[in-house]
């Protein structure tokens, strides 16, 4: 593969795993615990991110 486009790919996985750590952690920052509705949407954002992280490292 070409090692830009990897390096790009590397950068998303990166990216995108940091996205839901910071939506986690923004959740937290408001009182303290998660909701119900807040453990829903983090839950939704960890599952799909996996997802789109599993899809990028099918391609390398």
């Amino acid at each position: 593969m070409n090692p830009y486009i990897q390096q790009q790919v590397e950068n998303m996985i990166d990216q995108a795993e940091l996205f839901a750590k910071g939506c986690h952690k923004a959740a937290m920052k408001d009182d303290g615990t998660l909701d119900v509705t807040e453990q829903y949407t983090i839950a939704t954002i960890e599952r799909l991110t996996e997802e789109f992280v599993k899809g990028l490292k099918k391609i390398y």
